[in-house]
């Protein structure tokens, strides 16, 4: 459509629908990226979402100058060509409030979003005069965040929108229904209200419940086919869907973004970078030649690893991609070309031969400790002939000799254990970068050889005892 949306056409437009905040792309200098923040906007675009909001991040707003907050709203308004609306932040004091609003405006935006004032505290009296002089000093609607230090009551929200008929609506980031219950009984479909909380779509089953079907979704930014999909879920109220969304993905992503506080910008798995054996610390992302220029030379870095996935032989990409790298650069050489399964298995070539090795070393000290305890308990079972002659002869049970036996061969097995997990405690650490997903020391793991090892000396004290249970009482006093 021609000319910016009216307030009472973006109110209605923001009942329903997903929102996105693109993120601001920046060059190797920290300078904002038109042409890849372009290219952004379009693949965003792409899934049709209700709203764009342009430097709308709660942490990117007040990270960005003025300068460059026009330069990606007029970019945002350039690449959108009025298929959704533009939705620009407006924050900090009031007076700059207002000049970014006015600056919104300039750039042909369709609303505001104004965000809490920063790091100040205020009462209800007083933001309603901040949000009022906003109101004012632009035609866009204007729609606040009400969070944080920012946060509206029903009685504020009905003096502005009494006061203001471009006070159009509140972003709701705290998840009060109560107070959302008594905004609706008051204004009825006067204030157009949105799902604002952190994660939304955590919150979005609660409020899809209260007829609050908008929201801004941080996961658009990144999977927006998955977002589309869980909103799709939800219009359905396809409750299976939607607990198997919430089981896989949503709770193990809220899981990861609650480690550190702070404004979450994206989010991967931990990466073992260097090998499986190494310790996963805190990790972040640059584009390549950024990265060159952070290191001080760019001489350090002399080359790249491109990573291709495929449902098909990986072989068989090995030619399209050099002739892709060919077009690039026709002097740029492509080396040492291996399938995923060729690189795992050579970095767990030297750890699995180290494993095998140890293996086979231990389970030869259990064969040793097995023939240790059998010639041990064979020798006092000879040296005790006559007395358990003696002790048959005057009623001892063949089941009491065996188990005098193999008890001695317990005592003999828990007193070598006891001693070893004392020892193996001292000396865990030495094989810490053997270990993958186990501690060095896994109480399990310890429990597991310790009853092993009591099972092979049983074993091994089986036969003694059976030898001693048919020791002749006759001959054995005669022999002595």
């Amino acid at each position: 459509m021609a000319g910016p949306f009216m307030p009472d056409e973006m109110a209605q437009l923001l009942r329903s629908g997903l929102m996105c905040f693109p993120l601001t792309d920046l060059d190797e200098h920290g300078e904002f990226d038109r042409r890849s923040f372009a290219a952004r906007l379009d693949w965003h675009l792409s899934y049709r979402p209700r709203a764009i909001f342009a430097a709308g991040g709660a942490g990117e707003f007040f990270s960005l100058t003025l300068a460059e907050y026009s330069a990606v709203v007029a970019e945002t308004v350039a690449v959108t060509g009025g298929r959704v609306p533009v939705v620009a932040a407006a924050g900090f004091g009031t007076r700059l409030a207002v000049d970014y609003a006015r600056e919104a405006e300039r750039l042909c935006c369709d609303a505001v979003l104004l965000l809490p004032p920063y790091l100040t505290d205020a009462p209800q009296d007083g933001l309603v005069a901040h949000v009022d002089a906003v109101c004012k000093a632009t035609r866009l609607g204007v729609v606040v965040y009400s969070r944080a230090n920012g946060v509206l009551g029903a009685a504020a929200i009905a003096e502005l929108a009494s006061a203001n008929s471009n006070f159009i609506g509140v972003k709701d980031g705290q998840g009060d229904i109560e107070e959302l219950n008594r905004i609706r009984a008051l204004l009825g479909e006067r204030v157009t209200l949105l799902n604002g909380m952190p994660t939304a779509e955590t919150y979005a089953p609660a409020y899809f419940g209260m007829d609050i079907r908008c929201y801004s979704s941080a996961i658009f930014s990144f999977l927006p086919r998955t977002a589309l999909e869980f909103y799709a879920s939800l219009e359905a109220n396809d409750r299976p869907a939607i607990a198997a969304f919430n089981r896989d993905f949503l709770v193990p992503y809220c899981d990861i973004r609650r480690r550190r506080p702070g404004y979450a910008v994206g989010i991967v798995k931990a990466v073992h970078h260097n090998g499986l054996t190494d310790v996963v610390k805190e990790k972040f992302y640059v584009p390549h030649t950024q990265w060159a220029r952070s290191l001080g030379n760019t001489n350090l870095i002399r080359g790249m690893t491109v990573v291709a996935r495929t449902d098909g032989n990986p072989a068989a990409l090995a030619a399209p991609i050099r002739e892709a790298i060919r077009q690039l650069d026709p002097a740029l050489p492509m080396a040492d070309v291996r399938t995923m399964t060729d690189v795992v298995g050579a970095a767990m070539s030297t750890p699995r031969f180290t494993s095998v090795l140890l293996s086979i070393f231990a389970l030869l000290a259990l064969t040793l400790s097995a023939i240790g305890i059998y010639g041990v308990l064979s020798y006092v079972v000879s040296r005790r002939r006559r007395e358990i002659g003696i002790r048959v002869a005057i009623g001892a049970r063949r089941g009491q000799v065996i188990r005098m036996v193999l008890q001695s061969g317990l005592m003999l097995a828990l007193a070598g254990i006891g001693a070893g997990v004392v020892l193996a405690l001292g000396v865990t650490r030495l094989l810490q970068g053997l270990l993958h997903g186990v501690a060095p020391a896994d109480p399990a793991t310890f429990a597991a050889v310790a009853v092993a090892l009591g099972a092979v000396a049983i074993l091994a004290s089986a036969v003694p005892a059976w030898r001693a249970s048919r020791v002749d009482p006759v001959v054995a006093l005669k022999s002595e």
